[in-house]
């Protein structure tokens, strides 16, 4: 099931209206039964662009995940401390400094609520990659060609699309090429399904 295209001018919602501006985020719960609400969510993955020395806006402050796709970022804390985020290196948050770009790079950034076991795995492709069982998993094929394995089942995974890959867990998925995935693993059995009943 694809989770809708990534080009900028494709994005659902369109495109950003200002620099750093998000585009209209992807949103969705754990067990993927689809939101009641706006706020009825688990996690929200956003594209950002932004122009060279542009700051990426500071989102509320629930655990997160950010990585650059195209170029660093340079991430500045409150307390005077400043680090270099490289191209796909992912940072954890809460984030409560500033993010500026380097150069033009487009970001993909991860809200997740408390308790919620969700993360962004941005990584070069080389060759077969097994996908672990019991989480749901979107694949973004960045660059290069890759396929799905899921059984006996293979499809070609399309470039600069996410798409929803086959939840089984009596069956490991493979992803098998060349080039550079960014993956999020969305895992159910890291939440209280008690929690999520309170959830938005």
């Amino acid at each position: 099931m694809s989770a809708g295209p990534i080009p900028v001018d494709a994005w659902p919602g369109g495109p950003a209206t200002s620099a750093g501006e998000a585009l209209h985020p992807l949103f969705g719960t754990v067990t993927g039964e689809p939101p009641q609400g706006t706020d009825d969510w688990h996690w929200q993955l956003a594209l950002h662009t932004l122009a060279a020395g542009a700051e990426l806006p500071t989102g509320p402050a629930e655990p997160g995940q950010i990585t650059p796709l195209d170029a660093p970022l340079q991430l500045h804390q409150h307390d005077g401390h400043s680090r270099a985020l490289l191209r796909l290196q992912v940072a954890r948050g809460p984030f409560t400094g500033r993010a500026l770009a380097a150069e033009a790079t487009r970001v993909v950034s991860l809200r997740i609520r408390e308790g919620v076991a969700a993360e962004l795995i941005a990584r070069p492709l080389q060759g077969p990659m097994l996908l672990p069982t019991g989480a749901r998993w979107m694949a973004w094929l960045l660059a290069g060609r890759a396929e799905v394995q899921w059984g006996d089942t293979r499809w070609p995974l399309p470039v600069d699309r996410p798409m929803w890959l086959p939840d089984d867990n009596a069956r490991r998925l493979r992803i098998d090429g060349g080039g550079e995935v960014l993956l999020l693993k969305i895992d159910a059995r890291g939440v209280d399904p008690l929690t999520l009943d309170t959830l938005g």
